[in-house]
């Protein structure tokens, strides 16, 4: 087995490691900033509330109403939410408008809904209409659902007065807000966003990904296994070189740098190689990392992750005794 041939077996299992830490790696930190962003426009702030009888709704309503800027959701249905506010900043249509507070007021038959329904809608004397429960909304405005596939958007929304005067509905049931919180019994709270740390967020991340950060960790310590021979292999390999120096009169410590310094370049351009790989599969249906996409902070914590891997190799490579007989 030629010297060349050895190099390319540590090269390319370094690039099958680099590329299989950068594309889970690039997975994770794409789910992580998912997480960090709530679903249906609303922001970092919002907090849930649950309200128990149509007192506490009018009461919570009657809490709000002074704000600037505030936004009600409830779920009515899987994928349909209503929403009441006084101006919703983060519910952006691509065409037409959002709900008036006439609409909203007034329990109209009225609703919002992404573009990928639209062919699906009706259409009657030049407008649109969504069926749902059996009636049928005007549609007054088209939006996109953003990209997050952890906190999904909805793909409707209605307003929420309209949403309580079904029959199957009623006030009770537990709303996400955004406004003041400091205008409610904290205790009431079932839920704070803004209370989410980098603790929890991680631990979300790791449950909703489970499955590949299982398999990351079984294939790395697979990996670690094998690159113990090949490692072994590819000094064997550099024994004519060593031998040569150490004749030559190059100390120990001159011959480790040598050494070291191959080992480095190998573990540069096999991250290299792996991150070429990592950017070609956004362009791929991925399975498993349907969130997958590349980001500076993605980068710069693969590499991180991949140097801990490669360090073993670092130390074993510059440890190890070297001489005419090694």
């Amino acid at each position: 087995m030629s010297v060349m041939y050895k190099s390319k077996l540590l090269l390319l299992s370094n690039i099958i490691a680099a590329s299989i830490i950068i594309i889970n790696i690039f997975n994770l930190v794409s789910v992580y900033k998912m997480i960090s962003q709530p679903a249906d426009g609303l922001s970092d702030s919002y907090f849930s509330l649950r309200v128990e009888s149509k007192e506490d709704y009018e009461n919570m309503l009657k809490a709000i109403s002074d704000d600037d800027d505030f936004l009600v959701e409830r779920d009515v249905a899987f994928q349909v939410v209503g929403v009441y506010y006084d101006e919703a900043a983060y519910i952006n249509p691509v065409k037409g408008r959002l709900f008036n507070k006439q609409e909203m007021a007034e329990n109209k038959l009225v609703a919002m809904v992404d573009e990928s329904l639209v062919d699906r809608c009706i259409t009657k004397e030049d407008k649109l209409y969504y069926k749902f429960q059996n009636d049928y909304y005007e549609i007054v405005g088209v939006f996109r659902r953003s990209e997050n596939k952890v906190n999904q958007d909805a793909y409707v929304y209605i307003p929420l007065t309209t949403a309580l005067n079904m029959q199957y509905i009623n006030e009770e049931g537990e709303y996400n807000i955004d406004a003041d919180a400091g205008k409610f019994d904290q205790e009431d709270l079932i839920y704070k966003n803004s209370q989410l740390n980098i603790k929890d967020k991680l631990e979300i991340t790791i449950n909703e990904q489970e499955a590949s950060v299982i398999a990351l960790v079984v294939i790395m310590v697979m990996l670690l296994i094998n690159m113990i021979g090949i490692i072994n292999q590819w000094r064997l390999s550099r024994q004519t070189m060593v031998k040569a120096m150490y004749l030559s009169g190059v100390n120990p410590l001159g011959i480790k740098k040598k050494l070291l310094g191959e080992y480095v370049t190998i573990l540069v351009i096999a991250y290299i190689v792996g991150l070429i790989i990592a950017c070609i599969m956004t362009f791929i249906p991925q399975g498993l990392y349907e969130t997958f996409e590349i980001s500076v902070t993605s980068v710069m914590i693969s590499f991180f992750v991949y140097l801990i891997f490669a360090l073993w190799g670092i130390i074993y490579t510059f440890t190890r005794k070297i001489g005419t007989n090694q």
